[in-house]
């Protein structure tokens, strides 16, 4: 197991209409992986009637190596959320695999954006290390995870 303080991290996740928070989340999950040598964001959004887009737009200038795509509007071509989850899903799983910059990459962290997060720390993460047995390491909060189906491949 490579140490957090030697790793390449890319943090994906799916967003819509949480351009409230959103920022808020970023950097709070590049706060607790400070101590990473190198962190990726690549976030996925779709069907958001707030001001995500602007929101993403703006996190490029302000975070490092922040990308992200949107896929417009899903809803007229999927009508169930699921799918439309899952299709954004399957965009970052392809960046992951297809693009240069994620190729050096030690670990994958899929996180939720929508306010969920006020509680990780370097501290909470950094656990996720003491222990060396592990292929993944998932719902890291205390109390029941409310969104298993997004854990689903």
């Amino acid at each position: 197991m490579i140490s957090l303080s030697e790793s390449v991290v890319i943090v994906v996740g799916v967003v819509r209409d949480c351009g409230g928070c959103l920022a808020d989340e970023v950097l709070r999950l590049r706060q607790a992986l400070h101590i990473a040598r190198k962190v990726y964001f690549f976030l996925v959004e779709s069907d958001s009637s707030d001001n995500t887009i602007s929101v993403l737009k703006s996190m490029v200038d302000l975070v490092p190596d922040f990308a992200f795509a949107s896929l417009g509007s899903l809803a007229d071509t999927h009508p169930l959320r699921t799918e439309r989850i899952a299709l954004c899903r399957n965009v970052y799983l392809g960046q992951l695999t297809s693009d240069k910059r994620y190729a050096q990459c030690n670990y994958v962290l899929v996180a939720d954006f929508d306010g969920v997060n006020r509680r990780i720390t370097y501290q909470a993460l950094e656990t996720c290390w003491t222990r060396s047995d592990w292929d993944v390491c998932t719902a890291n909060q205390d109390g029941p995870y409310y969104d298993i189906w997004a854990l689903r491949h």
